[in-house]
């Protein structure tokens, strides 16, 4: 094997390793909350809270109390179906 050969190898194995660190660094530290309320939507599909209930009779949810409901699932899926995910 040539330095040339064994020059690539390691910048190889380097880059490896720092794109382990960044995906490392990406992960959440927090468990991701699957369901929640109106503030908990409209953070998901990036609307404001007013836009949330704009909309309600497309978003998918439910009612819990009288209060609407969204599946983190459900939302994902809905802007899936509209071209933004």
């Amino acid at each position: 094997m040539d330095a040339n050969n064994t020059n690539q190898i390691i910048n190889i194995d380097l880059l490896a390793e720092k794109v382990a660190d960044i995906l490392e660094k990406r992960k959440p530290k927090e468990p991701v909350q699957m369901e929640g309320g109106t503030k908990f939507a409209a953070e998901v599909l990036n609307y404001k809270p007013a836009t949330v209930y704009q909309k309600i009779n497309e978003i998918p949810h439910s009612k819990k109390g009288g209060r609407n409901w969204f599946k983190r699932e459900e939302l994902e899926q809905y802007l899936e179906d509209r071209g933004f995910y």
